[in-house]
């Protein structure tokens, strides 16, 4: 548990019903609809990169570059589908 410099415990803050205003799960502070809103755009995203990469010489640095924001993005793709799919859970 985290603590302040005087060493107190810190309290995560609680709702008047008991529950915690911060859940484990991202996506209750995060709205489903948000979460699917940046998930288009990681995919648009994704496609605009494997288009430049596809015009792109090979070997070059520039395909280096684009190879590392599209691994980049496919993993921010996969979180983001994972969060949809555990709030589907919950």
């Amino acid at each position: 548990m985290r603590s302040m410099p005087e060493g107190k415990p810190l309290q995560r803050p609680m709702a008047p019903h008991g529950k915690d205003f911060y859940p484990k799960n991202d996506v209750t502070r995060m709205s489903i609809r948000m979460v699917a809103v940046e998930l288009y755009r990681v995919m648009k995203e994704i496609e605009e990169l494997e288009k430049k990469l596809a015009s792109s010489r090979p070997g070059s640095r520039e395909e280096r570059e684009l190879d590392e924001k599209l691994r980049v993005a496919r993993a921010e793709k996969a979180r983001l589908k994972n969060m949809i799919e555990g709030a589907k859970d919950d």
